[in-house]
Formats: C-alpha cells, sequence, structure tokens
C-alpha cells in the first residue's frame, strides 16, 4: 500500500468512529417524537435542521391537551354614530400627557368625532367637525401637536383630497392643503417631527407636507413611482 493510500485510509477511519460515536450519544424518547410530522419524511441530519429554537412541539402540546390560550379582553362599551355611514378611520391621541385621559378620534361621512373614554368604560364625546360639503367623505386622521404653543391638532382628510387641520382647543378648522387629484387613503405624521404630515392618495402619488411652513416637501410619485392608488403608508 502506497503512502498516499495509507493517509487516505486513515482519514475515512477517523471520520467514520467520529460518526459512530455521535451516533451513539444521540437519544430520542416518545417525547421528542411529533405526532403531527409527516410519515413519509426521513431526514434526519443536522443540515436540516434549522439553527432557531423550534417552539412549536409546545404550542401543538397545548392544543391537543386541550389548553386554548385565551386573551382576557371584552368589551366594555360601543357606540354608533347618526350619520349612517361606515368609520374609516380610528385614532388615539398619543401625545397626551401620562395621567391625561385617554382621548380618541373617528371619521366617517363628512365628520370627524373626538371622545373621551372615561374611567368606568363610558364614551363622552367632546367635539365634532362637519364639512360644508355634504359630499365629502373623510377616510383617514392623525394627531399631532404644534410645536409653539403644545396644543393637540388633528389632521384629516378623504374623497376631496384635501388635507385639513383641526384645533381641537378652540374647535376651528385652522389650515387646508390642496395638491392632490384625487381621494387621501391615510395620514401619517413623521415621529419625531410634529410638523411633518405624509398624505398617501389615489392619485397613485404621496405627498409630505411642513404645516408649519406651510410648504409642500415633496411629492413621492411619477413615471416610475407606483402605478396605482397608494392605501397606506409606514413611518419611522
Amino acid at each position: 500500500m502506497s503512502d498516499c493510500e495509507e493517509i487516505v485510509l486513515q482519514n475515512f477511519t477517523k471520520k467514520a468512529k467520529l460518526i459512530h460515536e455521535n451516533s451513539e450519544d444521540t437519544t430520542c424518547s416518545n417525547e421528542d417524537i411529533d405526532e403531527t410530522s409527516s410519515v413519509a419524511s426521513t431526514a434526519t441530519t443536522d443540515e436540516n435542521r434549522s439553527d432557531t429554537p423550534n417552539n412549536s412541539r409546545k404550542g401543538r402540546w397545548r392544543k391537543l391537551k386541550g389548553v386554548p390560550l385565551k386573551l382576557n379582553y371584552k368589551c366594555t362599551n360601543y357606540l354608533k354614530e347618526d350619520h349612517g355611514q361606515p368609520l374609516f378611520g380610528v385614532q388615539i391621541n398619543q401625545h397626551e400627557k401620562p395621567g391625561d385621559p385617554v382621548v380618541f378620534a373617528t371619521v366617517g361621512s363628512n365628520r370627524a368625532s373626538i371622545y373621551q373614554l372615561l374611567d368606568d368604560g363610558n364614551i363622552r364625546l367632546l367635539q365634532a367637525y362637519t364639512d360644508s360639503s355634504a359630499d365629502e367623505n373623510f377616510y383617514t386622521c392623525a394627531w399631532s401637536y404644534l410645536d409653539t404653543t403644545g396644543e393637540q391638532i388633528l389632521a384629516i382628510a378623504g374623497m376631496k383630497g384635501i388635507v385639513r387641520l383641526i384645533n381641537p382647543a378652540s374647535c376651528t378648522n385652522i389650515k387646508n392643503y390642496v395638491g392632490h387629484g384625487s381621494s387621501i387613503n391615510e395620514l401619517k405624521w413623521h415621529p419625531k417631527d410634529s410638523n411633518l404630515l405624509l398624505s398617501a392618495s389615489k392619485d397613485h402619488c404621496l405627498r409630505l407636507w411642513n404645516t408649519k411652513t406651510d410648504q409642500l416637501v415633496a411629492i413621492f410619485g411619477g413615471v416610475e413611482g407606483h402605478r396605482d392608488e397608494v392605501l397606506s403608508t409606514v413611518t419611522v
């Protein structure tokens, strides 16, 4: 036997011994067998296993044992607005100070309503804005605040494609932004700049507004942009 053949034989023997030792250390009990696994699957090598721990067995065990997971949520109250039209948007005011009551807004038909959630579960109407045009149908709303006074403001928009800023403290429509060629589906404020507002529209475009300077900062659209209406957007 040549030196080369002897080296190859020694390496093969070492590998076979290592595989045999690993197979002896590996144990499998009935508890480790997944009852829902496919009988046609015969792969047992480590190459077919994920490095991420799999908790699916535990979930199946709970299901088989008849212990479903239950969330302790229940409906304490509900309301129905008198305009008889669908509500397209609901937004909780996240800019309230700790300890302040929970305030949220809804939009539907040509109305934007602001409510307060009371401690006993009841809901109280604080105020409502009704657009002068009966043909308007608001689809979206979003909360922010004026960095000069700290007053809360509510941005609303819908079928007319007009962005309106409402100041609940003064009960007035303080600003309007016109530019979209069709309805506005969603509004989102910048998470760190309370003056930047993004609007997504049916006209295939998004527009970024600066509500402090009343300037249109950017238009996201064009030939290489969206080919259909923009339904939603996310700001991070």
